[in-house]
C-alpha cells in the first residue's frame, strides 16, 4: 500500500479577530493537542519526531473566529453512498449555525458534487430550522447524493460565484480526497473559503477515526439476516462475501443484549480507492 505522509495541520484563512457569539465556558486553544496514536510503540518515535507532527488539534469552539456570522454564507453537501445519520448531521449543522452562531444564509447542494456543476441543472435547497427540524426521522439524505469525479476548477468556480464562505462536505474516503483537492484549489486562488470535511461511511474504513456515524445502525440491522444463516454456512465452508470490491471481516460483539452478534467490516487497507464516495 502506498505510504501517505501524515499532515495534521489545519490551515487558517487568516488571523481570527471576531469574538465568538457563543456563551460557553469551554473554549479551546489552537495549542491544545492530543496524540494521534497512543500505542506504546509511539514512544520510540517521540525523541526523533516533532511532537506537533504526531498530534491533532483538540476539537471545540474558539474564543475568536474569522468570519462575521451575520455575513456568512454556508453550503452543505452529502456525497457517495447513503448512510444512517446523514440527515441528523445536516440538521445539527443548520441548528448550530443558525441558533448559536447567528448564520442565516445556509444552502444545501443537491445531488452531491454534481450540484456545483452548472450543466447538470440541479437546484439548491435553502436550509432553515423549519426545513430541517424533523428530518432526523427520514432515511437517506434530504440533499440526495451522487458518485463520480467532478471538475475541481468548476466546483471552486461555483463556490466563488455563489460567495460561499463555509463549505461542509459529508462523505467517505473518495469525498474527503475531493475536499482536499477543492481546498488546494481554493488556496491556489487565495480565496477565503473554509472547507470542513465530515467523515461518513457504513464500512468504517476511514483511517484515523475509530468509528464513523451510521456504522452501529447498519451493524444492528444486518444482525437479523446474518444470525440464522451462520449455522447453515459453517458445514459448507461458506465465507463472508465481498462488499464494494473490498474483502470483509467479521466484527463480533459477545456482550450486550444480543450475545454473539456479528457484523462485517471492510478491510481499510483494500477499501481506500480514489473516486469513491
Amino acid at each position: 500500500m502506498r505510504k501517505i505522509k501524515e499532515d495534521f495541520e489545519i490551515q487558517n484563512l487568516g488571523e481570527p479577530k471576531i469574538p465568538s457569539p457563543l456563551t460557553v465556558g469551554y473554549f479551546k486553544s489552537d495549542n491544545e493537542r492530543v496524540l494521534c496514536d497512543i500505542s506504546i510503540d509511539l514512544r520510540k518515535a517521540l525523541p526523533s519526531r516533532p511532537l506537533k507532527s504526531m498530534s491533532l488539534e483538540v476539537a471545540g469552539p474558539r474564543h475568536m473566529i474569522y468570519f462575521e456570522p451575520q455575513k456568512v454564507k454556508a453550503a452543505v453537501v452529502s456525497c457517495g453512498g447513503l448512510c444512517p445519520g446523514i440527515n441528523d448531521v445536516i440538521r445539527a449543522l443548520v441548528m448550530e449555525l443558525h441558533f448559536r452562531y447567528g448564520v442565516r444564509n445556509i444552502i444545501g447542494v443537491k445531488y452531491g458534487l454534481q450540484g456545483l456543476i452548472p450543466r447538470y441543472g440541479h437546484d439548491f435547497l435553502e436550509l432553515t430550522p423549519d426545513v430541517v427540524k424533523d428530518i432526523q426521522d427520514l432515511g437517506g439524505s434530504i440533499l440526495s447524493s451522487s458518485r463520480g469525479n467532478q471538475d475541481i476548477s468548476e466546483m471552486v468556480d461555483a463556490l466563488e460565484r455563489m460567495n460561499i464562505n463555509l463549505f461542509f462536505v459529508i462523505g467517505g474516503d473518495g469525498t474527503m480526497q475531493a475536499a482536499q483537492l477543492i481546498t488546494a484549489e481554493i488556496a491556489r486562488r487565495k480565496l477565503k473559503i473554509g472547507v470542513i470535511g465530515i467523515p461518513k461511511t457504513i464500512d468504517n474504513d476511514l483511517v484515523l477515526i475509530q468509528k464513523s456515524f451510521g456504522f452501529d445502525t447498519v451493524g444492528g440491522r444486518q444482525d437479523d439476516p446474518v444470525r440464522p444463516r451462520g449455522s447453515q454456512g459453517r458445514p459448507h465452508g461458506h465465507r463472508p462475501r465481498q462488499t464494494d470490491g473490498a474483502p470483509v471481516r467479521p466484527h463480533c460483539r459477545i456482550g450486550g443484549p444480543r450475545p454473539g452478534r456479528c457484523e462485517f467490516r471492510t478491510d481499510p487497507r483494500r477499501a481506500l480507492r480514489p473516486g469513491r464516495g
